[in-house]
């Protein structure tokens, strides 16, 4: 399913990652698996560990990324960044007027924001306990409401 998204984390009110995925962008996909991502981080007490992370990582020109870095699934950048810690990412910015889905993550307002045509925000206080049925559930009523539109 050629679905883009982009996933955009935010850290002491300064973007840090800017990451773009050409497909599997869909919410019950990429969304599903950054939620679970965050969840497992809320969860563990990891999420102080994971702001270090970001913080450290820095932006540097597409053509200078290492392979490993360039994932097809925007929301792929968040296991890579656990396992390898700080790194140097390519600015995707000038992708974000083209994508079909962007996933915001404020590490200091504390949420997940999905937007599309709709915006739906998680809190992080709500995401620990909130299921994958009733997210699912919330994500198609608000596609159901753009299709109505």
């Amino acid at each position: 399913m050629e679905i883009s998204s982009a996933v955009y984390i935010f850290l002491e009110d300064k973007k840090r990652i800017d990451k773009f995925g050409p497909e599997d962008g869909h919410p019950a996909m990429t969304g599903l698996n950054i939620l679970h991502f965050l969840q497992d981080r809320l969860r563990n007490d990891e999420m102080e560990k994971f702001a270090e992370i970001v913080q450290g990582c820095q932006f540097i020109p597409y053509d200078e990324t290492q392979t490993d870095a360039r994932t097809d699934r925007s929301g792929d950048i968040l296991g890579l960044l656990w396992r390898k810690g700080s790194m140097k990412l390519y600015n995707s910015e000038d992708y974000a007027d083209v994508v079909d889905y962007v996933y915001i993550i404020d590490l200091d307002s504390r949420y997940l924001r999905i937007i599309n045509n709709y915006e739906y925000t998680i809190p992080f206080d709500e995401m620990e306990t909130l299921s994958d049925d009733d997210y699912l559930e919330k994500i198609a009523a608000y596609e159901g409401d753009e299709e109505q539109s």
